[in-house]
């Protein structure tokens, strides 16, 4: 689940629910990517314009789980983390291309402001910077070390050159992408027992908040 500012007006909740059913040739599986208002988060309190037809969006995927979702407000686009692939999708147009994601489950997903550019979060791998203008091979890099992290985010105020992840061991590392084959900094004490213990940045990039643990970043 993640927030998703579609204007300035109105701003939405994406996310995944998945039903299963047994059918004659086995276990279906099929899971709902859903895009609708979060009325405590909108300053248009218009109903007629919050029950817009753009804002309110469902999607059925059946060929594959889906393990994270992205929302990118520049370009208005979904990504998609799947088993063996990510998908992007456009909001606008409906057209959407599927990225690599070296056969491995996309866990995690975080795009950089501008929308070009999308970093994942790989189970039993690094996580990859893929390049979304590419026509083909967007993958560009990868961040040595940061195998099964189940969380990204860019420090887009203070330093847009640095990405912060949180990965299935508990740890928490900074890289610096001008320098992506290692670590620029680690942050000791975290225990994340449930695997996917949800983190967060301050609103000023001087925080990060991982449980009830908070750990002291920039100042």
């Amino acid at each position: 689940m993640t927030v998703a500012p579609v204007d300035s007006d109105v701003t939405c909740v994406l996310y995944v629910t998945a039903d299963s059913r047994v059918t004659e040739q086995g276990i279906l599986s099929v899971c709902n990517v859903v895009l609708q208002p979060m009325s405590a988060l909108c300053t248009d309190d218009d109903f007629e314009v919050r029950n817009s037809p753009i804002y309110n969006i469902r999607w059925s995927v059946n060929s594959s789980a889906i393990y994270s979702c992205a929302w990118n407000s520049n370009k208005t686009r979904i990504a998609l983390g799947m088993e063996d692939t990510a998908k992007i999708m456009d909001v606008i147009t409906e057209k959407s291309f599927v990225i690599s994601s070296r056969r491995r489950n996309v866990i995690s997903q975080h795009f950089t402001t501008d929308g070009d550019l999308i970093y994942m979060g790989l189970r039993d791998s690094d996580v990859i910077l893929s390049d979304l203008r590419m026509k083909s091979h967007h993958v560009t890099g990868s961040l040595k070390g940061s195998r099964s992290a189940g969380w990204v985010r860019q420090l887009r105020l203070s330093y847009p050159q640095c990405v912060l992840i949180e990965n299935f061991r508990g740890e928490l590392k900074l890289y610096d992408l001008r320098r992506s084959d290692r670590e620029l900094m680690s942050f000791s004490g975290h225990r994340n027992t449930h695997f996917r213990l949800p983190c967060t940045v301050d609103s000023q990039e001087n925080f990060v908040f991982a449980g009830i643990v908070v750990y002291f970043v920039y100042k």
